[in-house]
């Protein structure tokens, strides 16, 4: 595979699209776009932390990665194993675990389970750390999701990157063979989503398609099914307008793991008035300048909900 990175066999992205990629010329197949983009930028975290790859390889540590959303825990969780643990090593998933020496223990938690919280597992991380084991937590937001023991004793806390350019086009080599010759707008990028990558890069397309194809899906979603302008395009809000474009601000640093969920200020905001003046606008317009869903509801249809009926009553 043509090289678009550093150049350096001991980059960490190198070595990782290496081992994903440790079969003969001939016999390789290509990689899944939304693995080899998982596999990339898990690997710049990893770059992030000066040592961290030599000490995965030879250590013990205890880290924790901040995936951010909930569909990425599994293929980190993967792609550590496969890439970044020693190969002699056995891998084991959360409570399999057995406190045996040379054993790596990785819980990956997407958040959905009843046992995603910090009171959960703390047992299985004592064994691990008795056992002088590799740990490995991954979860959209450790703190909220991991065990909290494992939070306390973590050496390394990583963050899943976002995309950039040089992170798409080292995923489009790994998917076609080949380097793209241009460019990606950026604006284009920040509304990338690794699902976008699965429906528009594809071995037997060119670059310069899969680049097209990108920009053809970009250009037709609708922001989570949001219609409508923006809030950064409607007047008349007043300080509810700053507000929401603060929010907007602190969800793009957040998901870029410059913040922590802590660190966003505006959580909450009651917008009060008659019907018509423009609240479910404001709301419809804030969720696509934040880039997240928008799930509208009302009293009404809570007591439409047979299950909720009676609660609504009382």
């Amino acid at each position: 595979m043509l090289r678009a990175g550093s150049g350096d066999p001991s980059d960490p992205v190198e070595v990782l699209l290496d081992d994903l990629m440790d079969t003969p010329v001939e016999e390789r197949v290509s990689i899944r776009p939304d693995l080899a983009a998982i596999a990339v930028l898990t690997a710049r975290s990893i770059e992030a932390e000066p040592g961290l790859t030599k000490v995965l390889r030879r250590g013990a540590p205890v880290v924790s990665i901040a995936t951010h959303t909930a569909d990425p825990v599994a293929y980190v969780g993967k792609v550590i194993a496969a890439c970044a643990l020693p190969s002699e090593q056995s891998v084991v998933r959360d409570r399999k675990f057995r406190p045996v020496h040379d054993q790596a223990l990785i819980m990956a938690r997407n958040g959905t389970a009843k046992g995603d919280k910090p009171d959960s597992g703390n047992d299985v991380v004592a064994d691990a750390l008795h056992a002088r084991s590799t740990i490995i937590g991954i979860a959209p937001d450790p703190r909220r999701q991991l065990p909290r023991d494992l939070m306390r004793s973590a050496e390394f806390h990583l963050t899943l990157p976002e995309m950039d350019q040089s992170a798409l086009t080292l995923v489009i080599e790994a998917v076609t063979g080949k380097r793209a010759e241009r460019s990606l707008d950026a604006a284009a990028i920040r509304l990338l989503d690794i699902a976008d990558l699965v429906l528009a890069l594809r071995p037997d397309r060119s670059p310069e398609e899969c680049l097209s194809r990108l920009e053809e899906l970009i250009e037709r979603k609708s922001e989570f099914h949001s219609t409508g302008p923006a809030l950064e395009e409607l007047d008349g809000y007043g300080e509810a307008k700053d507000w929401g474009l603060e929010l907007a601000a602190d969800f793009a640093d957040y998901k870029a793991g410059r913040i922590s969920w802590d660190e966003v200020d505006n959580r909450g905001l009651l917008l009060s008035g008659p019907p018509g003046v423009g609240k479910t606008s404001y709301a419809r317009a804030l969720a696509k300048s934040a880039r997240v869903p928008l799930v509208a509801t009302s009293v009404a249809d809570w007591n439409s909900a047979s299950h909720l009926a009676a609660l609504c009553r009382l």
